[in-house]
């Protein structure tokens, strides 16, 4: 029996990733207070990777329960620099001031994809990003901002390297989907054992 699979997320970077691949999906965001837990995790110490993965599942659970049968794709996605871990920014001040402090410097991008079948995670993944921006002046950022407006708050780091965020980035190494916010091969190669998609 073909199993569906369902995507609990909200971010239309994901979807139209895993779309583009071929594969169709239901979409269903998880109604997560990610805040909440990711302050609880730092509290209890976790490092920024296995955060990544901790609020993944979470994801995945709270919407796979009514999927039961099917793959739910939970996904999270942290930033790491100098050893801590950042989401995304409250307000566009809080995002230039970030974007300011990584100016010049490498952090990491951790994205991680756990998929629950009736509420029991089946399968999981984390892949890592190096990202380094430019020196860009602080023109440039005010420039960025003013044309890509409050849609970079939806983004952790606060930028699309689809988009304008490319030209802050002066060197990447590793998983170019890890910035995108999924370690998609390796959730592909899943789907393909499983028979949930053709391979």
């Amino acid at each position: 029996m073909t199993v569906g699979i369902v995507l609990a997320s909200g971010s239309k970077t994901r979807r139209k990733i895993l779309e583009n691949a071929g594969i169709s999906l239901v979409v269903e965001p998880a109604r997560v207070d990610e805040q909440s837990y990711r302050q609880s995790l730092e509290a209890e110490g976790a490092n920024p990777l296995s955060m990544a993965t901790a609020l993944a599942e979470i994801k995945s659970r709270r919407v796979s329960h009514r999927h039961p049968q099917n793959l739910t794709i939970g996904c999270d996605q942290i930033l790491e620099f100098e050893g801590k871990s950042r989401g995304k920014a409250a307000d566009m001040s809080v995002a230039r001031e970030f974007l300011r402090e990584l100016r010049g410097h490498t952090h990491q991008l951790h994205s991680a994809a756990v998929i629950c079948q009736d509420s029991q995670p089946v399968w999981r993944d984390v892949s890592t990003a190096h990202v380094t921006f430019r020196h860009f002046s602080d023109t440039f950022l005010e420039n960025y901002l003013q044309n890509v407006g409050p849609e970079i708050l939806d983004s952790v780091g606060g930028y699309q390297i689809e988009g304008q965020g490319i030209r802050l980035i002066a060197n990447l190494r590793g998983d170019i989907y890890a910035v995108l916010g999924l370690p998609m091969i390796q959730l592909l190669g899943y789907l393909v054992r499983r028979g949930a998609i053709d391979g």
